[in-house]
């Protein structure tokens, strides 16, 4: 009679859909990962939110730094498919930035550019290429929309790119706890930020 063969130590069980776990691992790890930052978030906290084993976690990445990347890539893209749906959508300029400011003030986050400086040390020139170029597609996106807009004759000429990163500095202010924010609400937090951009690059429609 022949031996069942053993799993591999934190292997999921056959019942267990194996990508929906991975993906659970990672929704879950890179909420955690942006709320609090690298550092104080360990494995075993991840594994606890996630409701599976610390050596589950480790069947699907080797390290923490692994999993972290992973996880800030997928965020990235999950944020700039979001962020599309937005702004395909029809309406101003300034109408559709504030939906955009107000989608992303929904969830807390740790300011990335932090972030990415406390995880430096501890990840790989290609996990940090990876992570940047994640960013990066969120930047061209919006490049695309302001180009899109100097076309219409929307907003002075400027150099796009730019304002991507500009547009996205602002977001991090607005981002920041009530408590320590110049804003009383995430609304009046999203209206200044998008009067304060749009004044800057002279939008039509500036407060419609």
């Amino acid at each position: 009679m022949n031996k069942p063969s053993k799993r591999q130590p934190g292997r999921p069980k056959t019942s267990d859909t194996s990508q929906n776990v991975k993906e659970q691992i990672l929704a879950l790890s890179s909420r955690l990962f942006m709320e609090h930052g690298y550092e104080k978030v360990s494995l075993d906290a991840i594994a606890d939110a996630c409701g599976v084993t610390k050596a589950s976690v480790y069947y699907y990445f080797h390290n923490k730094a692994e999993l972290f990347t992973a996880s800030i890539v997928m965020l990235m893209g999950n944020v700039r498919h979001q962020t599309k749906l937005i702004l395909d959508r029809p309406g101003s300029l300034p109408e559709r930035l504030r939906e955009v400011v107000r989608a992303y003030l929904q969830v807390r986050h740790s300011d990335f550019e932090s972030m990415l400086r406390e995880v430096r040390p501890h990840v790989t020139d290609e996990q940090m290429a990876a992570m940047r170029q994640a960013e990066g597609g969120i930047h061209e996106l919006m490049a695309e929309t302001f180009r899109d807009a100097m076309s219409k004759g929307e907003i002075g000429e400027a150099n796009p790119l730019f304002l991507s990163h500009a547009f996205s500095a602002l977001l991090m202010i607005g981002g920041r706890e009530l408590e320590t924010s110049p804003f009383s609400s995430r609304e009046e937090a999203a209206d200044a930020i998008v009067a304060f951009f749009c004044s800057g690059t002279h939008a039509r429609d500036l407060m419609e």
